[in-house]
């Protein structure tokens, strides 16, 4: 992929609930690598990490491709070189994603396991948040990041499936009201549920960007197969708490992008 079609989108992010100590902390946001190269060994994207010179990155899932069609195949070495360099820019935050989550639901049997997988990203020094947080410090001050790993039933292309912020709890106990609450939810899909169960700010990417774009109407399709999807690409906010969906940098099930360059947000945290 070309150099130039690779770029970046920012957005300040602000709130009361934002330590001072935060102010100007900045974030790459990342989802949906699946296995693909941005030039020889992903250096265009490499190349923008190192320019950008973020605190850390945080990873919005599918940073891998687990094949349905091919039994027990994944694709996964690009991800871990990548990772190597990335993890020598700033730290790492990786939540999970479907194509994660299938293989790890799938068990033994691939030519590695997602186990295997996560001892290499724990070798790396990334921390994997499989359902699971953990606080970021910053001075003396801490923002609080959780990982949502839902089953792969709630990424269903024939059903419509919902998700309450209960079931979240569920799945990664409540929400931090102490501290600024991240969260790293991969699909867009439920954001009200999201924001319902206590999150200031979600991650979301796996529509990659609707695909196809299509100028004053967005998005044309998501990749569980909905036209013209409502959280496609972009910042979206209720009662003071938001959600901002990356359109991504690979793509697998629609295997196509037009007038859709794969992207990096960067987050800018401005403390009130």
């Amino acid at each position: 992929m070309e150099k130039n079609k690779l770029k970046t989108v920012s957005y300040q992010v602000k709130s009361p609930e934002l330590p001072k100590s935060f102010h100007g902390f900045r974030v790459g946001v990342l989802s949906d690598l699946h296995n693909c190269r941005l030039g020889e060994a992903n250096r265009y994207l490499l190349d923008l990490c190192r320019k950008e010179k973020p605190d850390c990155f945080f990873l919005a899932g599918d940073w891998i491709t687990e094949e349905k069609l091919k039994k027990q195949s994944v694709h996964f070495q690009e991800a871990l070189d990548v990772l190597e360099q990335m993890i020598e820019i700033a730290p790492v935050y990786y939540g999970m994603g479907n194509h994660e989550q299938r293989w790890k639901e799938k068990g033994e049997g691939f030519q590695l396991s997602f186990e295997e997988y996560r001892n290499h990203l724990e070798a790396l020094g990334v921390v994997l948040l499989d359902n699971q947080s953990c606080l970021i410090h910053r001075g003396e001050s801490s923002l609080r990041i959780t990982g949502l790993a839902l089953p792969n039933t709630y990424y269903s292309k024939t059903k419509r499936v919902t998700l309450t912020a209960e079931e979240i709890t569920s799945l990664t106990g409540p929400a931090d009201k102490e501290h600024f609450q991240i969260l790293l939810a991969h699909t867009p899909q439920f954001y009200s549920a999201y924001m319902n169960w206590g999150a200031d700010l979600a991650l979301a990417g796996h529509y990659h960007g609707g695909v196809i774009r299509i100028p004053g109407l967005g998005g044309l399709i998501s990749t569980n197969f909905r036209l013209f999807p409502r959280y496609d690409h972009g910042r979206y906010e209720k009662d003071g708490r938001e959600m901002i969906v990356t359109s991504g940098l690979g793509c697998h099930t629609i295997p196509v992008r037009w007038n859709n360059p794969p992207e990096m947000v960067i987050l800018e945290f401005v403390g009130e």
